[in-house]
């Protein structure tokens, strides 16, 4: 043991200084500069992170709908609209089938008066910007609902027109998801949990922000076969011109960068937790519907299907067909891709 330390004189000792304020200061300074380096070399990896997550999601359900497809010889049924629409009357127009006596006037009003919703139709409000830029409402044809419906997509889902946007707590006359009447908290701007946003309300003493969903058939009860004379129905479709009048045009070179034909029509439906894909339906299912973690927190978080429908004026109907997945933006496989090497930066 050195002993020299205690033969100094202690006012040696008083002499030995620590680092001055200017040193220290220093060495903050120091660490700062290096701190920021850090921050700005890691700048923009969780947006990267999040495109590179989605660009697996994308493939991955991309395959997954394919072998659905090859299994159950069709598409996922009761998809997702992205509009709102004013739902038709009787108010027995529900976005799940377990309630018998709702679903009986159902079926009867459909054999009856076709359950036609020819008002209210729009763009979601809650649809991320560049997802809604993307698509157009256009009005749906017999050939078009035949194609869905030869394509296995009998069924499809709008949010209550009239909970799109209110103030204060709103009567839906959707039934909840336990068959009582229901009541809506809010607009869907504001909604508790998104993904829900096309699921079955919630009952009316309960009185939560969520979902406002009711869903409408495609085909005629009990034959199956696509319905005809659908009078005003419009779907979102995938980059064209705005059409409200008239079937909507092709999309050209917007159709051929996601896979598609320049003389294809697609129509853009979410994949939600009702679809035929997600649960025990089937034996290709998903456990939950995946969603897209980049967009805001109260916006639109379903990956949407890009599906080709007929849209001739004549010969056999084409069944509608998958042709791309898009997240929540609006964006493609492709794009994603682009987004995660740094090659597109929005």
């Amino acid at each position: 043991m050195n002993m020299e330390i205690f033969k100094r004189p202690f006012s040696s000792l008083k002499d030995e200084r620590g680092f001055t304020l200017v040193e220290l200061l220093t060495v903050v300074a120091i660490i700062a500069i290096i701190g920021g380096g850090m921050i700005a070399a890691f700048d923009g990896l969780e947006d990267r992170a999040a495109a590179g997550t989605s660009t697996g999601t994308i493939a991955s359900l991309e395959g997954a709908i394919r072998t659905f497809v090859v299994v159950d010889e069709k598409l996922p049924d009761d998809l997702e609209t992205l509009l709102v629409a004013t739902a038709p009357t009787p108010t027995a127009i529900v976005a799940q089938t377990d309630c018998s006596d709702l679903v009986d006037a159902y079926t009867s009003k459909v054999d009856k008066e076709k359950l036609d919703a020819t008002a209210g139709f729009a763009k979601a409000e809650f649809l991320a910007k560049r997802l809604s830029d993307r698509v157009e409402l256009g009005t749906v044809t017999d050939k078009i609902v035949e194609s869905l419906v030869l394509g296995g997509i009998t069924k499809i889902r709008f949010l209550d027109a009239g909970a799109e946007t209110p103030t204060a707590s709103y009567d839906t006359p959707i039934p909840a998801a336990d068959c009582s009447d229901a009541k809506i908290a809010g607009p869907v701007r504001d909604i508790d949990i998104s993904m829900h946003a096309f699921e079955a309300p919630q009952p009316d003493a309960v009185g939560l922000n969520r979902g406002r969903g009711w869903n409408m058939t495609l085909a005629d009860f009990p034959t199956g076969k696509a319905r005809t004379g659908i009078t005003g129905l419009q779907l979102a479709f995938w980059a064209v011109a705005p059409s409200t009048a008239a079937a909507p045009t092709t999309c050209g070179y917007e159709c051929v960068k996601v896979g598609g034909k320049s003389t294809d029509t697609m129509v853009v439906l979410g994949l939600g937790n009702s679809s035929s894909l997600i649960g025990e339906d089937s034996a290709v299912s998903l456990a939950h519907a995946p969603y897209y973690s980049k967009v805001l927190k109260n916006q639109y978080p379903h990956y949407s299907l890009l599906v080709r429908v007929d849209n001739s004026t004549s010969g056999d109907t084409e069944p509608a067909k998958l042709i791309a997945i898009l997240d929540g933006r609006g964006d493609f496989l492709e794009e994603e891709y682009s987004e995660t090497t740094g090659q597109k930066t929005s």
